[in-house]
């Protein structure tokens, strides 16, 4: 909510930080956040595979570091299994 003070002619503010909002009205968030929560994690071991096969054995040396890293991740997903 919004005030004016007309001796000052300023604009004020209630209360900036939001505190109506949490996660009791807001089911969305809520729901995101239980699904995060109730998920396992899980690591992509084909990931790691692909990418120090890369830089391993297949990269030119005179190659620029972000080049290198950019065509690593290129080689995996070009490799990688599909996962649905």
């Amino acid at each position: 909510m919004v005030k004016r003070m007309r001796s000052m002619n300023k604009v004020l503010l209630n209360d900036i930080r939001l505190m109506e909002y949490n996660l009791g009205n807001l089911s969305f968030l809520k729901r995101l956040k239980d699904g995060l929560l109730k998920t396992n994690a899980c690591v992509c071991i084909e990931r790691a595979r692909f990418i120090t096969r890369y830089l391993r054995d297949m990269y030119p040396s005179d190659e620029p570091v972000e080049i290198r890293y950019a065509n690593a991740v290129n080689y995996f997903l070009s490799n990688k299994a599909p996962f649905f």
